[in-house]
């Protein structure tokens, strides 16, 4: 982990531009000897305000590893899920059935057509893990998958799984944060001290370029 990294995270949403300090666990590489695509994994949570699924999924497409970018991650696979949990599972307070905990966004939505999922990376979809009940849609927009460690009280434990929500979580999370996959990396041993994540210059400068037009 790098600690309670200050890393100016910016997340642009819809309506303002928010710089927040954060904790960043991993990366983590899914190495192709151990059957993996050679990714790196990195979980990301944010102080302060709930971060969206949209300004989740902004900051992860922007974000920084080894001089790569990368995208909120999408789970195509039981072994790709597994390596999620093994690598992340205890940075994870568990979601007990009265009780909120940790929630983390991945690139999973069926906003264009209800009940249709679809990764963001236009991946095909044929592997899930929902909760038990899930997906149940009993919210009006809940469009976009989180992670969770959810128990259910049911004697069967907790469970590494997903559920699906409006984008917002609020009071339903303790904590709230993503993961990102990153799929263009330059493995420099060096480039650790340098990781962090944020939006580049020309994102910034496009912002700022749209905000002085107006």
């Amino acid at each position: 982990m790098i600690p309670r990294l200050c890393a100016f995270l910016l997340l642009l949403s819809t309506s303002a531009r928010v710089g927040l300090c954060g904790q960043i666990f991993g990366p983590h590489q899914w190495e192709s000897s151990a059957g993996g695509n050679d990714h790196y994994y990195a979980l990301v949570f944010t102080d302060g305000p709930d971060i969206t699924w949209f300004e989740a999924r902004d900051a992860a497409e922007n974000f920084s590893l080894f001089g790569g970018t990368g995208h909120l991650v999408t789970i195509t696979s039981f072994a790709e899920s597994e390596f999620l949990r093994t690598s992340f599972q205890d940075q994870f307070a568990i979601n007990y059935h009265t009780a909120p905990g940790t929630n983390a966004w991945i690139g999973l939505t069926d906003e264009k057509t209800d009940g249709t999922y679809e990764w963001i990376t236009g991946e095909p979809f044929s592997f899930s893990r929902w909760a038990s009940t899930e997906p149940t849609n009993t919210i009006v927009n809940e469009d976009y998958v989180h992670l969770w460690y959810r128990d259910n009280d049911d004697g069967a434990g907790a469970v590494w799984s997903w559920n699906d929500s409006f984008p917002q979580r609020g009071i339903d999370a303790s904590q709230v944060g993503f993961i990102v996959e990153g799929t263009q990396i330059v493995p420099e041993p060096s480039s650790m001290a340098l990781f962090v994540c944020g939006l580049g210059c020309a994102a910034v400068a496009r912002r700022r370029r749209k905000t002085n037009e107006q």
